[in-house]
């Protein structure tokens, strides 16, 4: 009597180890060709009416063999086959010489994907408001499942789902460098992601290839790197808090599921059941802070009659002469004193203020500024010598 097991092809399944009982209990037994296992009845043995044997044949369903279909039942006809064949002889309930006999079982088994997936979310801890900095999202699939590329494929990468989503809206203050390669993905990384950023929500959307590009295998990681400004204009002290989610698309034909995040989304890029949670989701926080570099200049030039400064007599220039050098001014006359001043960033300044003492013997008509709000100075500020005006 032997009974013989048909497995699954090597493709799908890995044998591992069978174990007999009863007749079937002697070592050697029971052993494996090509996921063809073989048991042996024990020469000579008996195996009585009535009585019963196990053969325990464990096997390793592979990573990489598609799902089956939803709704996911018992013995699904795309499951799985697997056939058991018991070959015997005996003499049929009749005196007589001894006839072969078969009996044969076949069971289906359903595949399901689950794939542990996670994401980590880091950030600098501080930025500086009107400079760079980067984001690293790293993705993983901690198994058991592979997850599948989208089968059939979409039309391209930027319809339909991709069976592995990311997304990361940039916190507000801030916007994706305009810079090429951003997001930047290793070339010819596991799960050929590619990515896009929708500049009116700050959101970025990573998804995998289609089709057997799209393969992102248990044990594989990857890293994503978000290279983002912030706003010139952010406060100090503003915390910029950033998430990022992973999820993968439950339809059929190929459904992905992760039994522990939770995330999930549709074909149509909708997050559908729970939202990602756990190891699903990452976040991060960037304090800003302010850094401005503030220059100022000074000139002094002789007028005839200075701008801003109301109705003034003119006061006419000395001819430049032996004695008379250039820039110089009479005694009564005017001189307007150039104050250029630039923010060379990267952060805006706030509460700026700029102080001109006005030189002694000299008296204030007037000014004019084309940024900020001009504060008129007091005479009691200034020293007013003799009947020059300024």
């Amino acid at each position: 009597m032997n009974v013989v097991d048909t497995l699954p092809p090597a493709t799908q399944v890995q044998f591992l180890s069978v174990v007999g009982t009863g007749v079937f209990s002697a070592a050697n037994s029971c052993s494996n060709a090509a996921n063809v296992v073989t048991c042996n009845a024990i020469p000579g043995g008996v195996f009585p009416a009535g009585a019963s044997a196990n053969i325990t044949i464990t096997v390793r369903v592979l990573p990489n063999v598609p799902a089956n279909p939803l709704p996911h039942t018992p013995d699904n006809p795309a499951g799985l086959l697997n056939t058991a064949v018991i070959n015997w002889t005996d003499s049929n309930g009749v005196v007589g010489a001894l006839v072969a006999q078969t009996a044969t079982d076949t069971e289906r088994t359903t595949v399901r994907h689950e794939s542990d997936m996670s994401i980590l979310k880091e950030a600098p801890d501080y930025g500086i408001a009107g400079t760079r900095i980067d984001y690293r999202l790293t993705i993983a699939n901690k198994g058991p499942s592979d997850v599948l590329g989208d089968n059939p494929p979409q039309v391209s990468p930027a319809t339909g789902a991709g069976s592995i989503i990311v997304r990361d809206v940039l916190p507000v203050g801030t916007s994706l460098a305009n810079i090429a390669n951003n997001p930047f993905v290793a070339p010819n990384g596991p799960g050929g992601f590619t990515c896009t950023y929708t500049a009116a929500t700050r959101e970025v959307l990573c998804k995998n290839a289609p089709g057997a590009a799209g393969n992102f295998f248990a044990g594989a990681s990857l890293d994503i790197i978000i290279k983002v400004d912030i706003d010139s204009n952010v406060p100090k002290g503003t915390n910029l808090v950033n998430c990022a989610t992973i999820s993968l698309r439950n339809t059929n034909p190929t459904p992905e599921f992760d039994p522990l995040g939770g995330g999930q989304h549709n074909d149509a890029d909708v997050p559908t059941g729970d939202l990602p949670n756990g190891n699903n989701q990452s976040c991060d926080t960037t304090l800003v802070r302010t850094e401005a570099d503030l220059a100022i200049g000074k000139s002094a030039v002789p007028v005839v009659d200075p701008d801003g400064a109301g109705a003034l007599v003119p006061v006419a220039l000395p001819i430049v002469g032996p004695n008379v050098p250039p820039g110089s001014v009479n005694a009564g006359g005017y001189i307007r004193y150039d104050v250029p001043f630039g923010n060379n960033g990267p952060s805006d300044a706030v509460n700026v203020l700029i102080t001109d003492q006005i030189a002694g013997n000299t008296a204030f008509v007037g000014a004019l500024a084309t940024g900020g709000v001009f504060t008129q100075p007091t005479v009691s500020q200034f020293r007013r010598l003799i009947p020059s005006r300024l």
